[in-house]
C-alpha cells in the first residue's frame, strides 16, 4: 500500500496527470464542436475523473513541495512554480462551486435586475394549499450518454421523486392511436404570417388575438374569428358563423361550406376561414401525444431537446416530457397534475436576481459599409442601485466592461429589431487566486531562467556543447535543400500576374505604405502596418504570390474588379464551403464566391452570421465561429476595395478627431 501511495505521488505521476489534463481539455473541444458546449461538459468538465485529475495533481505538487523541501530559498523558483499551479486549481475549483456565470437581457428604456443562468437545472415546482414547494436539481445532459439522476423533494409532507427516464436530442411531437388514449385533434394551422402545430383534447380552447378553435367547449371570447369542433355519437363536426372553404388534396376538389351549418370533419382537406388555413393532421377517439426522435429535423441546431422524466408522488406514477435547449437557454414549462396536485416542470436555465438594475438607454450596432454584417456594437447603460441610492452611466462594448458590486457585465448579442441588448454577466470569486497562481507561476519561470543550478539551466548548457553538430547539420541540410529547390524557384515568376492585377512595383507600394493613416481604433498608423494586418486576417499570411501586403492593399484598391476574382480568402470549415461553393480540398475563396452569381446577388453567409450573432459566444460551436471569422474577412475586402479602410485626411480642428 505505502509503495503505490508513493508512485501515486511521484514527479512521473505529476507528468501523467499534467499530460492527461491536456488530452482531456483537447477532446473536450472536440467533443463541444460535434456535439454542443452542453454535452462537453456534462461528458468532461463536470465529470467526477476529470475533477479528480486536478485534485491529485494538486496533492501531488504540494507532496513534492514538503518532499523535496522546497521551501528553502534555494529552491524559491521550483516553490513559486508549484505554488502557482496549486493556486490555479484552487481557483478553478473555487469557480466552479461558486461562481456563477449568465445572461442579462433588457430593452432600450428598460431596466432588468434577472439573469438567466449558464448552467442548466431540472426546476420542478408544486401548488399545495396555496403554498408552493419547489426544488432545482443542477444537471448537464449529454448526447453522448451517461445521464441519469434520481431526486426528490418535499411537497407538504409527502415525497415526489424524480427519476431520469431518457433523453431525445431532436425531439418532436406526435399524435398517434393509443389504447389508453382519449379524443383528440391535431392541425397544423397557419394565418397572420406564422405556422404552427396545435392539439386540442376535450373541453380545450386554443386562441390567438384573430381567431379561436374550440373543442366541446365554449370560447372565452365572442369577438374573434371562431371554429367550433364537437364529438357527438362518435363522429366529429365542424361548425363556424363564417363561410367556410375546404380543398380535397386528393381528388382536387374544393367547395364551400355555409356559416352556422354543422358539417363532418375529416382528414385529408385543407380549410380556410377569413386569413387562417387549417389542415387536419389526426382526428381519432382514442389519441394520445406522443415524443418522438425527429430523424430529419429542418434545423438540428436549434430543434428542441426533451428530457423525459418519471414522477412518483403518493402512489402515483406520471411520465414527464421538459423540452429545452439546456444549457444558457430558458426551457418550456410543462405543466401536469399528479395525484390531484398541480406540478410545474422546465429544464433549461434558471433566473437569479442580482441586487441591483441594469438599465438600457440605447443599444447601438455599427455595421461595415455597404453589409449588413455587423462591424462592433455596444450599450449605452445605467446602473441603477437602489440599496445605495446610486446611479451610473456606462458604456459596455467588446473588450470594454462593467464592473459593480463583484458582477462583470460583457457586451454579447442584441434582439433582431436591435432595441435590445444581452449582456454575459460573471461573478467568479476564484479569478483572484487563479490571477495570483498565474503572477506566481510567471514569477517562477523567470527565476528558473536565470537560477544557474535549475534544471532549465542544466539543459541548457547540454544544448550548447552540442550546438556546433547542429548547427553543421542544419547547414548541410539547408545546402541539401537549396540546391534541390533552385531551378522551380528560378523559374518562378509573377510578371503575368503583376500585369494581370495592374500591380504596383515594391519600390512604390513601399513608399505607398508609408503614408500615416488613422485606424479602426483611432489609433495613428502607417499603411504599412494596417496592410500587413489585414492581409494577415483575411489570407492567413504576410504576403500573396510574392506580392508585399502593400502592394496587394494598392492593387486592390486600384483594381478592385479584378482583385475580386483572386483566392485570397481563407476558408477552412467543410460545411462552409459546401455553401460557399468551393470543393473541399479548396482553403481560399475570391471575392465573388461569396455571392450569388444569378439574380439578386445576395451574400450567401448573411442568414448564418446573424445566428451566429445573437448566439452567445459560449453556445457558439465552431461552424459559428468560422462563419464570423470568414465574414470579418469578406467585409474588411469590401473595405479595402471601396478605400474605406485607410483614412488618410484629418478633419482640422475636429474635438473627436475624425479622419476621411
Amino acid at each position: 500500500m505505502g509503495a503505490l501511495v508513493k508512485q501515486i505521488l511521484s514527479i512521473k505521476s505529476a507528468i501523467v496527470l499534467l499530460v492527461m489534463f491536456g488530452i482531456f481539455s483537447g477532446v473536450a473541444t472536440f467533443v463541444e464542436n460535434d456535439f454542443g458546449a452542453e454535452t462537453s461538459w456534462a461528458a468532461i468538465y463536470t465529470s467526477w475523473w476529470f475533477e479528480l485529475i486536478q485534485i491529485l495533481l494538486g496533492i501531488v505538487l504540494l507532496n513534492n513541495i514538503i518532499k523535496y523541501k522546497m521551501y528553502k530559498l534555494e529552491k524559491l523558483p521550483s516553490f513559486l512554480f508549484h505554488v502557482g499551479f496549486i493556486f490555479i486549481l484552487i481557483g478553478s475549483g473555487v469557480t466552479r462551486y461558486i461562481g456563477f456565470e449568465g445572461s442579462l437581457h433588457v430593452r432600450d428604456g428598460q431596466k432588468e435586475n434577472r439573469v438567466m443562468s449558464s448552467d442548466p437545472f431540472i426546476q420542478v415546482s408544486a401548488l399545495k394549499d396555496d403554498k408552493r414547494y419547489a426544488y432545482d436539481y443542477k444537471k448537464f445532459i449529454s448526447n453522448l450518454g451517461g445521464n441519469a439522476f434520481n431526486f426528490s423533494m418535499d411537497v407538504a409532507g409527502e415525497k415526489a421523486t424524480i427519476t431520469f427516464k431518457e433523453f431525445i436530442p431532436s425531439a418532436t411531437k406526435k399524435v398517434m392511436d393509443d389504447v389508453d388514449g382519449k379524443p383528440l385533434i391535431s392541425m397544423m394551422v397557419s394565418g397572420y404570417g406564422e405556422t404552427e402545430n396545435i392539439t386540442l383534447r376535450e373541453g380545450e380552447i386554443y386562441e390567438t388575438s384573430e381567431y379561436s378553435f374550440t373543442f366541446n367547449a365554449k370560447p372565452k371570447s365572442t369577438d374573434k374569428i371562431e371554429v367550433a369542433f364537437t364529438l357527438e355519437n362518435g363522429k366529429f363536426f365542424i361548425y363556424s358563423a363564417e363561410k367556410l372553404s375546404w380543398f380535397k388534396m386528393v381528388e382536387n376538389k374544393k367547395g364551400e361550406y355555409e356559416p352556422k351549418l354543422k358539417q363532418d370533419f375529416v382528414s385529408g382537406q385543407l380549410y380556410t376561414i377569413g386569413s387562417v388555413n387549417f389542415a387536419p393532421k389526426y382526428i381519432g377517439l382514442k389519441g394520445k401525444e406522443k415524443v418522438i426522435q425527429d430523424k430529419n429535423p429542418m434545423n438540428k441546431a436549434q430543434s428542441n431537446k426533451a428530457v423525459v422524466v418519471n414522477v412518483a408522488f403518493k402512489g402515483e406514477q406520471k411520465e414527464v416530457v421538459m423540452f429545452g435547449q439546456g444549457k444558457g437557454n430558458k426551457g418550456l414549462v410543462t405543466q401536469e397534475v399528479i395525484a390531484g396536485v398541480p406540478f410545474k416542470f422546465e429544464w433549461g436555465s434558471k433566473v437569479f436576481v442580482i441586487p441591483f438594475f441594469i438599465k438600457l438607454h440605447e443599444f447601438q450596432l455599427d455595421r461595415y459599409a455597404g453589409s449588413m454584417s455587423p462591424m462592433s456594437y455596444a450599450s449605452e447603460v445605467e446602473v441603477v442601485d437602489e440599496e445605495k441610492s446610486f446611479t451610473m452611466p456606462f458604456r459596455i462594448y467588446m473588450n470594454h466592461v462593467l464592473d459593480y458590486r463583484g458582477f462583470r457585465f460583457f457586451q454579447t448579442s442584441y434582439d433582431m429589431d436591435e432595441k435590445g441588448t444581452i449582456l454575459s454577466v460573471n461573478n467568479d470569486p476564484g479569478k483572484w487566486p487563479t490571477y495570483f497562481g498565474y503572477l506566481l507561476l510567471g514569477i517562477g519561470l523567470f527565476f528558473n531562467l536565470i537560477n544557474p543550478k535549475s534544471r532549465f539551466r542544466k539543459l541548457a548548457h547540454m544544448v550548447q556543447n552540442d550546438a556546433s553538430k547542429i548547427k553543421s547539420a542544419l547547414i548541410a541540410g539547408l545546402l541539401i535543400f537549396g540546391m534541390s529547390q533552385a531551378s522551380p524557384l528560378h523559374a518562378y515568376t509573377t510578371e503575368d500576374f503583376l500585369n494581370f492585377l495592374k500591380q504596383y512595383d515594391k519600390k512604390h507600394a513601399d513608399k505607398f505604405g508609408e503614408i500615416l493613416v488613422q485606424s479602426v481604433d483611432g489609433r495613428i498608423k502607417p499603411i504599412d502596418t494596417i496592410s500587413a494586418e489585414l492581409l494577415n486576417k483575411v489570407y492567413g499570411s504576410a504576403s500573396y504570390k510574392d506580392l508585399t501586403a502593400n502592394q496587394v492593399a494598392l492593387g486592390m484598391m486600384s483594381s478592385p474588379i479584378e482583385w475580386q476574382t483572386q483566392p485570397i480568402i481563407k476558408v477552412f470549415h467543410p460545411e462552409l464551403k459546401k455553401i460557399i461553393g468551393l470543393n473541399e480540398d479548396q482553403k481560399y475563396a475570391s471575392f465573388n464566391d461569396f455571392f450569388e452569381k444569378e439574380g439578386s446577388h445576395d451574400f450567401k453567409l448573411t442568414k448564418y452570421s446573424e445566428e451566429a450573432n445573437r448566439k452567445k459566444p459560449a453556445l457558439r460551436n465552431q461552424f459559428d465561429k468560422d462563419v464570423l471569422k470568414v465574414d470579418e474577412r469578406v467585409n474588411i475586402c469590401y473595405m479595402v476595395y471601396m478605400g474605406e479602410v485607410f483614412k488618410m485626411i484629418p478633419k482640422q480642428n475636429d474635438v473627436a478627431k475624425k479622419w476621411y
